[in-house]
């Protein structure tokens, strides 16, 4: 959350055709930001990233897991 500095399990959709709309879809398992995403074989794959709170003096903490969804 930007006004906040926490990292979030929220996720959404958007498309070429709408991208000013957003659909909101199931939450990850695992609060993150500053991670890498990309879409193989009908599947979003979500790596690594961030879940500590991004703030001065919060020491990071760097996550090893990997979440996959279906398009």
């Amino acid at each position: 959350m930007v006004s906040t500095g926490d990292a979030t399990n929220t996720c959404y959709e958007s498309t070429i055709y709408k991208p000013n709309k957003l659909t909101r879809k199931k939450s990850m398992a695992n609060r993150r930001y500053a991670h890498g995403s990309v879409s193989l074989n009908g599947y979003v794959y979500v790596l690594g990233g961030f879940d500590n709170k991004d703030a001065d003096g919060v020491a990071p903490s760097t996550l090893d897991s990997v979440e996959r969804f279906s398009l």
